[in-house]
This record gives structure tokens, sequence and C-alpha cells, in this order.
């Protein structure tokens, strides 16, 4: 079948269903999508595809994880939030940082940008170990708070609008966490990562991967799959190694994101009702009871999670290094 949108990574209009009649697992956004795939590269994308002034109203008030929540949730969600970040989200961070330097290579001291940083938790990691970090989200609330709470240099804006914020070649990494699969178009967001990096700099992009066993096992379930229509699209490595390398990036490599964040994706897989906006947006001990269902799902799957990562190389939530030519 052809689909009047083309494949946001190669380009191509020919496609067959992948999902039919997916419905929002938040319950935020009425009706039934599609998810079409991509015949030449395997990429997923999202059917019919939503206009770009319809995008922002997909979003509810509590969508992200945030140490400071609705102050209407009260003690126990703040409390939750902190035994949640020092127990799970900090460990990810400092792993994922410590790891991407590692593998770059990029000057200790260098200069990055995480492009949606939303309260910029993961950038504290890596101001940690010594780099000069900056901020980027398209939402205004999480950037006052990573500039005026965190003290660390932060834009609002689009994709389009990045090269137009910093002189071409500043950055030595850029960054982009389970950002790509929401950006309607793909091509600007990946011009703006090439024009903002050095020569010889880095791009490291993670997102939930439609090749993988966690795709394969949980089908119309996937949690990836039940985010339209906030996820635009569904990549894969081959999508997303021909738009980088299309886009003049070279060295791509397909690598993989921590255990313990593909574990909490099995989690909001197995047991949906247990996401940050369940929680953290309605403050009641029964959510509190399903956030703790999804967290021990995502402790039991930990050993399958380290599989599908190590062993069998097709990874829930992929992560994606490709450098700028000196």
């Amino acid at each position: 079948m052809r689909d009047d949108h083309p494949c946001l990574y190669c380009g191509q209009r020919a496609f067959t269903i992948l999902h039919a009649g997916i419905e929002d697992r938040l319950g935020f956004v009425p009706g039934k999508r599609d998810w079409l795939v991509c015949e030449n590269c395997g990429s997923g994308i999202l059917s019919p595809f939503p206009d770009v002034s319809e995008i922002p109203g997909f979003y509810p008030p509590v969508y992200t994880f945030g140490l400071k929540q609705d102050e209407a949730g009260g003690t126990l969600q703040h409390l939750m939030a902190q035994l949640e970040f020092q127990a799970f989200y900090r460990p990810q961070y400092e792993s994922q940082a410590q790891r991407i330097l590692r593998l770059t290579r990029v000057p200790r001291h260098g200069k990055m940008i995480d492009i949606g940083c939303g309260r910029g938790l993961r950038i504290l990691s890596f101001r940690r170990l010594g780099m000069n970090v900056h901020g980027m989200d398209l939402i205004p609330e999480p950037v006052e708070y990573v500039k005026n709470e965190l003290g660390i240099p932060a834009i609002c804006t689009d994709m389009a609008g990045l090269p137009k914020a910093f002189e071409p070649g500043t950055f030595d990494l850029v960054t982009a966490f389970q950002v790509i699969e929401h950006v309607p178009d793909v091509d600007v967001m990946i011009e703006s990562c090439f024009a903002l990096l050095k020569p010889g700099g880095w791009c490291v992009i993670a997102t939930p991967m439609v090749d993988s066993m966690q795709s394969r096992f949980f089908g119309r379930r996937w949690a990836a799959a039940t985010e339209a229509p906030r996820h635009l699209t569904l990549p894969c490595k081959k999508g997303l190694q021909i738009t980088l390398e299309r886009h003049g990036f070279t060295d791509v490599l397909a690598s993989y994101d921590s255990v313990w964040m593909a574990a909490g994706h099995f989690g909001l897989s197995a047991v949906p009702g247990a996401a940050t906006t369940h929680f953290y947006g309605r403050g009641k001990l029964a959510a509190l009871a399903v956030r703790g269902l999804g967290a021990l799902a995502a402790v039991v799957a930990l050993p399958w999670c380290w599989l599908e990562n190590v062993v069998w190389r097709r990874p829930a939530i992929g992560m994606i290094f490709a450098r700028k030519p000196d």
C-alpha cells in the first residue's frame, strides 16, 4: 500500500500495515490510529500523519519524569519522585554519560547540548563528568527550570531554530534521548545536529527500535506503539543509518541504551497504567500500586533486557552514534 506521507527516514512511500486501530495508552488523545512499516527501510510511521499544529495538544500536563511534580500532587508524589530518581533514573543517567564519553572520546571539558532536555536531570550527569553542558527543549517551562534551578544554559526553540541559536560548529557532542520518534521532520533535526557539531564531533540518538525483540514480543501492546499519536515514527537501525549518512555523518554505530532503560520500557508495555502520567497526574494509592507493579515487571525483565541488548543485539531502546567528518 501507499501513503500520502513518505517515510521520514528513507523517503519512500511503500508501506504495509504493522498495527491497526491503536489507541493512546494514556487515554489522553481520543481515536484510533494505524502504524505502517516502510517496505524499504523497515521504520514505522503513524497513519494518518497529524498536522504539525495538532502535535502540542497530544501531550498531557504531566508527561515526563521530574523531581518537582505539580504541587497539587502532594507529599506522596514528591517522595516517590525522589526515590525513583535515586534508585532508577540517576544510575541510568550516570551510566549513559560515562558510556557515551568513553565511546566517543570527546574532550572531558568539551561542549555539549542535549536536545529535548526536559528538566535537565540527565545533563547533570554529563556536567558532573566535566562537560560544558547546554539544554534545548520545545516547551518553555522545563527550559526555565533548567536555567533557573540548575544553572544550566538552555534555549526554548524547535528543531529548525537550533542552528539560528548557535554558531555553526559550536559543540563537541549533541545528544537526543527519546526525541526523534516525536519529531515531524527528521531531516530538519539531523541537519540541525550536523550544523551544530564541530568537525569530528559526535551525535548520539537514543530511541525505541521497531526491529527490537520487545516490539515483536508485545506486538500492538508495545509501549512505543501505544504512545501514538505522540510517537510519530518507530525508527529501526537501517532507517536511522540511511538518514544519518544521507546528511553527511560517518562512522554510524547502532548500539543499545542501558539495561534498566529497556527494563523500564518492558514494564510500561506489561503494565500500561504504570506510566508517569497516571501516577504523578493523579496521586491516588491505587495508582501507586499499579506503579509498583510496573516496577516489579521491570525488575523481572532485567535478564531478558540484557540478552536483547548484548546477545541478540535487538535492543528495545537503541543508541545510535554518528560522527561529523573532520
